[in-house]
């Protein structure tokens, strides 16, 4: 086996932190990259002797009898330094004094580790831990944690870090699992939050969902990408832990995304009303957030057509039921009541005509955009000339109409001013019904 000689620190002179009052009788705990499992060290390259572990510094704070740390050829270690009367594991090691994924001199053949062990962590909740000292430098908000539980490893996301003398308070998010009092050692990634050496592209995951609320977190979640379930307004997707974060939505219910400016900027600076399966990209922007896209799912448009000789009654309105499908990609129009019920929010263009075979001179041919069975637009009267019969007159009418995605629909209604019943023309060419949305 091969032995490889200790890097800086382990066999530099210890100071105390705080001064250059040399470490006297200070303890070296040596443990497994990334653990609290002890692992041995060596007086030499032949490994024929080990230390004590903890290692004692002497006087000087140097290893005793002017003697050198070798580590195993493979190993990678973690080294902590405490108080000559500290506990054995540590309880009050030095602050910043703990020194992770460290190998051998020239030991090609150790593998560091992604996490760096930090100090002794304190259970507080099942999302929420304290350390000793300022630790915000390495628990930074958005970066990743490793802890050991009463269940095993968990891993989640900082949420927030905050040190209020001489107590860090950090509260991670986690997309499965949980802090236990089992709590025993946490680790943070390697990884930096900002400019990280690894392409975001390579670390997209999906997060747990969530329920829609006034002030939706989209933020404090394991992942960039999410479903929003539920049917409540947002107002606010909270803040978020840096600008130029991205969080892409998918959206199980229908709820409302209210515009204000701040908290929520729309495309189309207008509030947005979703639809199961809608999906949207949003940016924080400084103390803003964009939803820099919204996609629905699908937007609902169809075309319909006439070929029936249906009776036109005189002096009243019927409902006309076009009956040839041309198109409809969300199967919302309904042949048997000439009905168009969208099942997806927003605003719709509605255009229409329709054309009788014959009226007689002087009578009026109207079509009119019925709203869940309400007069909602008249289209232009035709009016046939003073003498005899006019052939094939037709009517139009076309209506910017905003549906509900849920209870609204809308029909095409004819009003025959003849004194005598008309009939429909049955070409298709003659009669027209679409519906297409406009909006977002």
């Amino acid at each position: 086996m091969a032995y490889n000689y200790a890097p800086g620190p382990i066999n530099d002179t210890f100071f105390i932190p705080g001064g250059a009052v040399p470490g006297n009788g200070g303890q070296v705990f040596f443990y497994a990259a990334g653990s609290t499992t002890k692992q041995t060290v060596y007086k030499d390259n032949l490994g024929a002797a080990s230390y004590p572990n903890p290692l004692v510094l002497d006087s000087g704070g140097n290893v005793p009898a002017s003697g050198a740390v070798w580590f195993l050829a493979g190993n990678v270690y973690k080294a902590v330094y405490a108080p000559a009367n500290d506990t054995d594991p540590p309880a009050s090691p030095y602050a910043n004094k703990t020194f992770d994924n460290l190998s051998g001199v020239n030991d090609v053949s150790a593998t560091a580790s992604e996490w760096i062990s930090g100090p002794a962590p304190t259970y507080v909740s099942g999302s929420q831990f304290t350390m000793v000292g300022d630790q915000t430098p390495n628990f930074k908000v958005s970066g990743r944690i490793k802890a050991t539980v009463t269940a095993g490893t968990v891993y989640g996301t900082i949420t927030s870090a905050t040190y209020i003398n001489p107590t860090t308070t950090v509260n991670v998010s986690f997309a499965s699992g949980a802090l236990d009092s089992g709590m025993s050692a946490v680790s943070y990634s390697l990884i930096a939050v900002a400019n990280p050496s690894i392409d975001a592209d390579y670390t997209d995951r999906q997060a747990s969902s969530i329920v829609s609320a006034s002030t939706t977190n989209i933020w404090g979640v394991a992942g960039n990408s999410l479903h929003v379930s539920s049917t409540n307004q947002i107002n606010s997707f909270s803040s978020a832990p840096y600008t130029g974060a991205i969080r892409e939505l998918v959206f199980d219910g229908l709820m409302t995304l209210a515009h204000n400016g701040t908290s929520v900027i729309n495309p189309g600076l207008a509030n947005i009303s979703t639809a199961v399966g809608d999906s949207a990209r949003v940016y924080a922007d400084g103390a803003s957030t964009r939803v820099l896209s919204f996609n629905r799912k699908i937007n609902p448009m169809f075309s319909a057509t006439n070929t029936s000789s249906a009776s036109m009654s005189s002096g009243v309105f019927t409902i006309i039921t076009y009956n040839v499908s041309n198109f409809d990609n969300n199967s919302n129009y309904f042949i048997s009541s000439g009905t168009f019920l969208p099942t997806v929010p927003g605003t719709y263009k509605i255009d229409a005509t329709a054309t009788l075979t014959a009226i007689n001179s002087t009578k009026t041919w109207q079509l009119v955009v019925l709203r869940s069975g309400i007069n909602f637009l008249e289209g232009e009267q035709f009016m046939a000339p003073p003498s005899g019969t006019f052939n094939f007159p037709a009517a139009s009418v076309s209506a910017l109409v905003k549906l509900n995605g849920v209870t609204d629909y809308v029909q095409i209604s004819g009003n025959n001013g003849d004194v005598a019943n008309q009939t429909l023309s049955t070409s298709n060419i003659q009669n027209l019904f679409t519906g297409y949305k406009v909006d977002v």
